[in-house]
């Protein structure tokens, strides 16, 4: 029963296991889901991993490590869907490969890519100091500091910058703030508590970042260059009339779902005419 309800509900890692990102577990969250005695202080994530795994042997439950990643990955906010896509499209390819990830938090989707693909190279840029610096201790943990490039970059304030240090790669990944102002005061305590509110509110309409990841998908994607975004379930069909009435060069492709059925992910294609 648990293990279903997980896999309805959260999210694993992809080839992301070992990242040593910090994060405060909630109490509540603790007791409401009968899991294991963590303690209040500042654990990593492959503790918590372990706390878990170790709590659902004793339960008996099936997989009991691959359900504590998904516990883990939910609280920290992985996007694995929206990896496991960027994967499908490019993990047969076998040249040398560059993506951009706008808004890297802890760095989870490139560094999953990166660990998966070993001829990618990767940029990644956040407006937060602090992302930044998680980013690069996460990759320094992997080994994987060498094939990406971090930038402390706002892409509403620094455009000239961005288009400099990330023009003409084949794909743009980005979990953007997406959330709809008005539903920011209804979320679970434990995110108004410990979440920045800046990379979840999106807006009136919950689009404000993610017209300009349109916008700059246009100008550094290459030709046939793709791009992968997460947002709200009702932002799929406003998305495509946007790119179709602001952007020439960029195509709507396709949508995702999620575990749930809830369209989630949006491909687009920059598509470049003589």
């Amino acid at each position: 029963m648990w293990r279903r309800r997980v896999l309805n509900e959260v999210l694993t890692f992809v080839g992301c296991r070992n990242i040593k990102t910090q994060f405060v577990w909630a109490l509540s969250a603790v007791r409401a889901c009968s899991g294991p005695a963590l303690p209040v202080h500042r654990i990593t994530a492959l503790q918590a991993v372990h706390s878990w795994s170790q709590h659902f042997q004793e339960e008996g439950v099936s997989e009991p490590d691959l359900s504590s990643r998904y516990i883990t990955a939910h609280v920290l906010g992985a996007k694995t869907e929206l990896v496991e896509i960027v994967l499908s499209d490019l993990r047969e390819k076998t040249e040398s490969l560059s993506a951009v990830e706008v808004g890297c938090g802890s760095g989870a989707i490139s560094l999953s890519l990166l660990k998966s693909l070993p001829q990618l190279k990767a940029v990644a840029l956040d407006q937060s100091a602090d992302a930044v610096s998680l980013t690069k201790e996460n990759a320094l943990s992997l080994g994987l500091e060498d094939r990406l490039q971090l930038y402390h970059l706002d892409i509403f304030k620094d455009a000239e910058t961005v288009l400099k240090c990330c023009g003409g790669v084949p794909a743009l990944v980005s979990n953007p703030p997406y959330l709809y102002t008005e539903d920011m005061s209804s979320l679970q305590p434990e995110v108004q508590r410990f979440e920045d509110a800046a990379a979840l509110d999106g807006g009136a309409d919950g689009l404000t970042a993610i017209r300009q990841v349109l916008s700059l998908a246009s100008q550094i994607l290459l030709n046939h260059g793709r791009l992968y975004l997460e947002v709200d379930p009702r932002h799929p069909p406003l998305i495509r009339r946007w790119v179709e009435s602001h952007l020439e060069t960029l195509h709507y492709v396709q949508t995702k779902h999620d575990f749930n059925n809830r369209p989630r992910f949006c491909i687009l294609q920059k598509e470049e005419t003589n």
